[in-house]
């Protein structure tokens, strides 16, 4: 009868919540974990009482209780996940008991709020068109030339590692920001490795990952014409790729005026 993520997206959800149970113990400031049931339950969104629960009849029940809706929890907190902790594997509110309304332990609490902060998820502001992005789709990696030398298998090692840190933290970035990746255009030679997008907006992302704080990188001569020529072209540079990851991003105007010098690396030639 009620799509709490349909209402969460409309950026103005409802500001009343039933309040069937436990009315006597609500208090204003009290924090909420709003759980959807079904075959994908869990915990989709947190809130807070704003105020004391009052006569009002509904669809739902007889008294309702102000709340605000703090933030939307992307990925959702899933029973799969509850599941594997020892205090919650248990708990009947997550498990899947029927009431509008049930009380959290402080240490329950504060148990799911530490899988809500983990990281990978994010919990997103309630704002008009915000949803749960779509499962990042494989990412498929530039893979180096093949060769035969001991020490140029690691360095190419090596390479391919700082690469997939740099793209797995390029990834993490914009999913904070709520945008996903669209495709994966890596192996396509069009002058960027991704499209990131969502509703309001499209970027074609070039990412390099760097395994020093220093930004020095290899531009192809079709990444050079995007960042010259495509408005949509951004550059995402993930320095210390391999520790503690530091994302910068560049649109190709930024590139170009920042840059104090793009030098060719290498010519080819062709003999007649």
């Amino acid at each position: 009868m009620y799509d709490l993520l349909e209402d969460l997206k409309t950026g103005d959800p409802d500001p009343y919540w039933s309040a069937n149970q436990h009315r006597d113990e609500m208090s204003v400031g009290d924090k909420i974990f709003f759980r959807i049931s079904g075959t994908k339950k869990g915990i989709y969104a947190t809130g807070t009482i704003r105020s004391l629960p009052i006569l009002a009849s509904s669809q739902f029940g007889d008294w309702q209780v102000g709340v605000t809706f703090d933030g939307l929890i992307d990925p959702p907190l899933l029973r799969s996940e509850t599941a594997k902790i020892k205090s919650l594997k248990n708990f009947r509110p997550l498990v899947g008991a029927e009431a509008t309304n049930f009380r959290v332990p402080t240490s329950i609490g504060e148990t799911i709020d530490r899988l809500i902060k983990r990281d990978g998820r994010v919990v997103r502001n309630i704002d008009k068109g915000v949803e749960i992005l779509p499962k990042l789709k494989k990412v498929r990696y530039k893979m180096p030339e093949a060769d035969k030398s001991e020490r140029r298998k690691k360095s190419q090692a090596h390479i391919r590692a700082v690469e997939q840190a740099g793209v797995s933290a390029a990834m993490k970035y914009f999913f904070k920001l709520g945008l996903s990746m669209e495709e994966d255009c890596q192996q396509k030679g069009v002058g960027y490795d991704f499209i990131i997008a969502n509703k309001k907006q499209r970027m074609h992302v070039e990412v390099k990952g760097v395994s020093s704080s220093k930004i020095d990188f290899n531009l192809t001569p079709k990444e050079l014409l995007c960042a010259k020529s495509d408005p949509k072209w951004h550059l995402v540079v993930v320095l210390n790729a391999l520790a503690k990851a530091d994302v910068k991003i560049f649109t190709g105007n930024e590139l170009l005026a920042k840059a104090s010098s793009i030098q060719p690396t290498q010519y080819r030639v062709i003999l007649k």
